[in-house]
């Protein structure tokens, strides 16, 4: 019991990582939408620096509550005002108006005015493309025999709030992961836990469907869909028309990367940034799908992506940052 527990609290850490390091983190609009800005969190820093070496454990160079933001235009690293504990699950919309915090939801300006307080068990919850909706699955963690969320019985279902017109709406279905994708406007329902089955919600007409999808890491054209690898289980990638599964290029990523690491599709939506497999903390890789190799290397720790899902942030060393194009240049 105590080792799924712990294992589901490190994938929560590295996935709030993550998704600070892509630049959700300050509730100021201009900034957030600010595509040539990356922030990072003191802690990830520091945190990067650890395994780099550079520092003891106990020391700490950059304040670990504290956001930090970096200037891709001029290459610094300003320190923000605003501290970590306050904010640490703060996601945009993808038109940054709209900001959600935990379990609130906050309107931009001056980020200071709170629109509605939703429900305090929500499992997770995901923007619609637009921005004006946020679909979110509510429900309680049971620790057996897999860290995923399983709704409880009083709490099923899928709520939509659309923050325009302060309503809600119920998907009456189980529920474990969602993902709403911009290549096609539609609400995407895993309510097996990773068994391969993936309902898809139409917004426009409200009818509920099913899918050949196994996953719901979808690459940002919808061309292609990964399953990371999580509790031993394999890392899967799989095409969209004719749908199948990649088997070949599974093998080929597998012997270059680290599959449970890293794993973030860019712009270019065929190219995935991973740990390398040898050296995951400190060695990232960029794999082509199209083309079915490694078209770029890089030394350093990963700090996260910019906006765009183009370049990458790494750290080299105390003050020592490199900004690299993932999609440019490559081999």
């Amino acid at each position: 019991m105590k080792k799924h527990i712990t294992l589901h609290k490190n994938l929560l850490t590295v996935l709030i990582l993550v998704i600070l390091g892509i630049s959700f983190s300050q509730v100021r609009s201009k900034d957030m939408c600010n595509y040539q800005v990356i922030y990072v969190t003191g802690n990830g820093i520091n945190s990067a620096l650890m395994t780099l070496k550079k520092i003891k454990p106990n020391e700490q160079p950059y304040e670990d509550n504290y956001f930090y933001k970096f200037d891709l235009m001029h290459n610094k690293l300003l320190k923000s005002n605003e501290r970590e504990n306050r904010l640490n699950s703060i996601v945009a919309s993808p038109d940054c108006q709209w900001f959600g915090e935990s379990r609130n939801v906050w309107v931009n300006e001056k980020g200071e005015k709170l629109i509605t307080k939703l429900p305090n068990n929500i499992l997770e919850y995901v923007w619609s493309p637009k921005g004006d909706k946020i679909a979110y699955i509510v429900g309680k963690y049971i620790y057996a025999e897999t860290p995923l969320p399983i709704p409880s019985e009083v709490a099923k279902g899928v709520w939509i709030y659309d923050l325009k017109t302060h309503t809600k709406k119920l998907i009456d279905i189980d529920a474990y992961l969602l993902a709403w994708p911009a290549f096609d406007n539609n609400l995407y329902i895993d309510n097996t836990s990773r068994q391969g089955n993936i309902v898809r919600y139409r917004p426009d007409t409200g009818k509920l469907e099913p899918t050949p999808y196994k996953g719901l890491n979808f690459s940002p054209t919808g061309r292609y869909y990964f399953i990371p690898s999580i509790e031993g289980e394999a890392w899967r990638l799989f095409q969209r028309d004719p749908h199948g599964e990649l088997k070949d290029i599974e093998l080929d990523i597998d012997k270059n990367a680290n599959t449970s690491a890293v794993h973030q599709w860019l712009s270019d939506g065929h190219s995935i940034l991973f740990g390398d497999k040898m050296n995951s903390s400190t060695k990232f890789l960029v794999y082509d799908i199209e083309k079915e190799k490694v078209t770029k290397t890089i030394e350093g720790a990963f700090l996260g992506l910019d906006k765009g899902k183009k370049r990458g942030l790494f750290m080299k060393g105390i003050d020592q940052f490199e900004v690299v194009d993932l999609l440019c240049g490559t081999k």
